[in-house]
């Protein structure tokens, strides 16, 4: 492919001008002159070195999988900002949990200060210790919940990892069999020209 679109076939093509007049010359050579001991009666050309550039033996990435690249690339990138905003959220629960926490001590300090034989004073620290025992369940649950979440999305990633070395391995095996056809076809017009 790349030999065509180059335009580099044109070394492989013969010269319209005269053409048929050496192929008769040639075919009458190999026909009956090669067995008088006759001189060709075509001139060899002037070999020319064969220079290798990159772009001659590396095919250009095709767009697609640049854009599966890139799509992989956003995905991950995606998830990432999920899992720090998720970190961002439990430590935003911590502060509150400790404010909480000592919001529930100072309560229970002054309530001991008041009156410790107080009925009213024990209802009240029953009271705080029930909301602090639903807040902590309401915690657990969302802790479990955040843990649940957090494997999710690190599922995800693998995933994206997976498909991404997939991608990657496609891309070396593509690239080989192009460099191998390549090397043939240059194998061959090499053969080729010796031949002529």
């Amino acid at each position: 492919f790349y030999t065509v679109a180059s335009g580099t076939i044109k070394r492989f093509l013969p010269e319209p001008k005269g053409f048929f007049g050496r192929a008769v010359a040639q075919t009458m050579y190999y026909s009956r002159g090669i067995f008088a001991g006759e001189r060709h009666p075509l001139e060899k050309t002037k070999e020319l070195p064969i220079e290798f550039k990159a772009q001659d033996i590396l095919p250009p990435m095709p767009m697609e999988n640049i854009d599966t690249l890139t799509r992989s690339t956003e995905k991950v990138s995606g998830v990432l900002d999920q899992v720090t905003g998720q970190l961002v959220n439990a430590g935003k629960r911590d502060d509150l949990m400790r404010q909480s926490i000592a919001n529930v001590d100072s309560s229970l300090g002054s309530l001991t200060r008041v009156n410790e034989k107080s009925i009213t004073a024990m209802d009240g620290v029953k009271q705080v210790l029930g909301g602090v025992n639903v807040a902590m369940k309401d915690m657990q649950q969302e802790l479990k919940d955040s843990s649940k979440r957090y494997k999710a999305l690190c599922e995800e990633m693998r995933e994206a990892e997976a498909k991404h070395s997939d991608t990657v391995a496609k891309l070396q095996l593509r690239t080989l069999i192009v460099g191998s056809l390549i090397g043939v076809g240059l194998i061959g017009s090499l053969i080729a020209v010796a031949l002529s």
